[in-house]
């Protein structure tokens, strides 16, 4: 059988270990109801993302057959 100082270390290292395990299964616990009561385009981030964005029209271009290149092109 272990000594007495063995079984006392075993039950503190085992009460400590509890507690630990016990505050972790606490926190997951209350963030999974948090995600589950909450919307969830708010948990995405939706409301962050930038919408301005600014699109460039391409009207009125001509033709690179019709520019008047002094310089030949070769590729």
């Amino acid at each position: 059988m272990a000594s007495r100082k063995i079984s006392l270390n075993i039950r503190k290292t085992h009460r400590y270990l509890g507690l630990f395990l016990g505050i972790q299964f606490l926190f997951w616990t209350v963030s999974g109801l948090y995600f589950s009561w909450t919307n969830l385009d708010e948990i995405h981030g939706d409301q962050f993302k930038k919408i301005d964005v600014n699109h460039t029209e391409f009207s009125g271009l001509i033709s690179p057959s019709m520019l008047d290149l002094k310089i030949p092109l070769n590729f």
